[in-house]
């Protein structure tokens, strides 16, 4: 359930981002500081504010021995990089997920992420012919997919919380977008 609820967020942000960026391309508007600068004043707030109310919180209810693992989650959490943490984690000696609060953040750093590099893998690849841009959407859904069926055997958390192995998402909802505009499926959504 709520796994299958982190990817479809995934693929709808890949939806959403890259039609944001593809817009203002189009208008001869896009700025690279713009971009930064919306994504930081629309995140940056809801992530303080989580994190200071779970830090008082949790310096009530967790036990001291668990609290610097808390702190390290909490300091990376504003850093956009509360996956790596978690990655770092996991395995045989990690503690429960009842004793990270701040667990549900690391998809939030898998999406900060993403907007660091895809606006200008997106201006690039915008630059050459429509279909070139599609096959190098197609190029990064495929081998992100590839490499997260490939590595998953290998490094189930790996797969589960770094980027290259998420890309594939968010490259899908780029290509949903693409294929929605092309064929607009609102009238035919109308006549089924």
């Amino acid at each position: 359930g709520g796994y299958v609820g982190v990817d479809i967020f995934f693929v709808i942000s890949g939806f959403l981002i890259s039609g944001l960026i593809r817009d203002h391309l189009e208008a001869a508007s896009f700025r690279f500081s713009s971009f930064y600068a919306n994504r930081v004043m629309r995140l940056l707030p809801a992530v303080l504010t989580t994190v200071a109310a779970t830090t008082i919180v949790a310096a009530l209810v967790i036990q001291p021995d668990t609290m610097a693992n808390f702190a390290r989650s909490a300091f990376a959490a504003t850093l956009s990089a509360a996956n790596f943490v978690f990655f770092f984690e996991s395995g045989y000696w990690d503690a429960s997920s009842d004793l990270k609060p701040l667990l549900h953040l690391w998809s939030l750093g898998v999406e900060e992420q993403f907007y660091l590099f895809w606006p200008t893998l997106i201006f690039f690849i915008s630059l050459t012919s429509k279909q070139n841009y599609l096959l190098g959407l197609l190029l990064i859904c495929f081998a992100s997919f590839l490499a997260c069926v490939v590595y998953t055997p290998i490094n189930s958390a790996a797969t589960f919380y770094l980027l290259p192995f998420r890309a594939w998402q968010f490259a899908l909802g780029a290509l949903t977008l693409e294929l929605w505009r092309t064929r607009r499926f609102t009238d035919i959504d109308r006549r089924i």
